[in-house]
């Protein structure tokens, strides 16, 4: 006969809610043979389960006809639900298109000098706009649907590299930063039409207060909530462009001696997170509605662990905030870290945190991750990671490539197997569950779709 203490025991620890599972290792362990424990488990699980039927049927019982009905119709819906769920995603996959025999990615006559890296990609849910350096002559700016294919649209860009591409709901902003060509120039597209912005923007006061190296100032960045808010770097100089309109909101920017520009970040939800390349450990959160901006330093919200940082991405998705960061230490060391910040309670948590070492001619790194951006599809964060073995600098890398989604705390590869490539030029962009990877001599399309 089973000792009562036996099935006390397991009684009490189900009613805690401790699995059957870590039951059963901890009675093992403290010596009980597992016939016994098995014979206990069958004389205890059918009386809870009927204590948890004639719950159920007691609740049912005390309920009034309409409150009966309520929750069959709830429970009836949530198993529709579940059932769509299942089909929409059986047979599911993720695949990988490679677009590098789509796009000339030579600079060279004969075609021997691989230059093709995209700057920026972006989409606006029903085709892609990607722009790269202009030393590709008639083959720099594109227009990419799944349905159109490419469409090159560099004849409308001439000669001025397109480096930021932003579409604020109406219409697309792009700029470059072609300094050595006196080229810069400051584009709206509509889809079907360029109108030139540039002498609109150089007529800024922000624009001409400073005495300029070449022609007119680079226009460096865009970033859109709604509107768009335009950088350029002399200055520093922002503005605000909405309906055909400039407006000058430098003066709401933090500027010290130093002249800190913020250049880097990411909008949603009429909130903008920006920083600058140069800044340690600090970034801003601007709001376009009101102009209000707030400071906040990395270093204090981590009581010191981050500091010498210097902040090369950040992404949000309204709720969350990524930010990429090299934190810079002794002896030829650097940490690369992604941090995911909540704004509403000022806090951060480390997503990632690699390790990268160098000498005069070996680079060790072994290491790589670029963060992509939001799948607002299956809300998760992507990032794109490598592996590679250590090499001569002179020789490059040839890494592996891994496209990760963020799973609560960790890192989980998806089900995409890319080839080798160098990850010291490399971009990757997101939009929904549709992803652009750029690097080099390669163009990569990653979509989600079902059998």
């Amino acid at each position: 006969m089973l000792s009562i203490q036996l099935t006390d025991y397991i009684r009490e620890e189900l009613k805690q809610g401790i699995s059957k599972e870590k039951i059963e290792e901890s009675l093992l362990s403290s010596g009980w043979q597992s016939k016994d424990i098995d014979q206990a488990f069958r004389l205890v699980l059918p009386n809870q389960l009927s204590v948890f039927a004639q719950k159920i049927l007691n609740f049912f019982f005390k309920m009034k006809k309409i409150d009966i009905l309520l929750s069959v119709a709830i429970l009836i819906i949530g198993c529709s639900l579940m059932l769509v769920a299942y089909f929409k995603y059986f047979n599911a996959k993720w695949i990988l298109v490679d677009h590098s025999d789509k796009i000339p990615f030579t600079t060279s006559r004969d075609g021997t000098i691989p230059f093709g890296t995209f700057y920026d990609m972006k989409s606006n849910g029903n085709y892609w706009l990607m722009g790269r350096n202009a030393n590709m002559k008639w083959n720099h700016f594109y227009r990419y649907s799944s349905e159109e294919g490419f469409k090159n649209l560099s004849s409308e860009v001439p000669e001025s590299d397109v480096n930021y591409i932003s579409w604020n709901g109406k219409s697309w902003i792009l700029s470059n930063i072609n300094s050595f060509q006196n080229k810069q120039r400051l584009i709206e597209f509509d889809g079907n039409n360029f109108t030139d912005l540039s002498e609109q923007f150089r007529q800024l006061s922000c624009s001409r207060d400073y005495e300029l190296t070449y022609e007119s100032p680079n226009i460096q960045a865009v970033f859109t909530v709604g509107d768009s808010i335009i950088y350029n770097y002399t200055g520093p100089c922002y503005a605000k462009y909405e309906d055909g309109k400039f407006q000058d909101i430098s003066n709401y920017f933090p500027n010290d001696k130093k002249r800190e520009s913020y250049k880097i970040g990411d909008c949603s939800d009429s909130v903008c997170y920006l920083a600058s390349e140069s800044s340690t450990d600090r970034f801003i959160i601007f709001k376009p509605k009101d102009n209000g901006v707030e400071k906040i330093s990395l270093s204090e919200l981590t009581n010191g662990k981050i500091k010498n940082a210097i902040i090369s991405d950040i992404k949000t998705n309204g709720k969350e905030v990524l930010i990429d960061l090299f934190q810079l230490g002794e002896e030829k060391k650097v940490t690369h870290i992604i941090l995911k910040y909540y704004h509403d309670r000022k806090k951060v948590e480390e997503i990632l945190k690699s390790e990268v070492s160098y000498s005069d001619s070996n680079v060790s790194s072994t290491e790589h991750y670029l963060l992509g951006g939001w799948d607002s599809k299956f809300s998760t964060w992507i990032i794109l990671g490598s592996k590679c073995k250590p090499q001569s600098r002179d020789i490059g890398m040839n890494c592996e490539g891994t496209v990760y989604h963020i799973d609560g705390d960790e890192l989980s590869p998806l089900p995409i197997k890319l080839p080798e490539f160098d990850p010291s030029d490399f971009r990757m962009e997101v939009f929904g569950s549709d992803y652009m990877i750029s690097s080099r001599n390669r163009l990569y399309e990653v979509t989600f779709t079902r059998q």
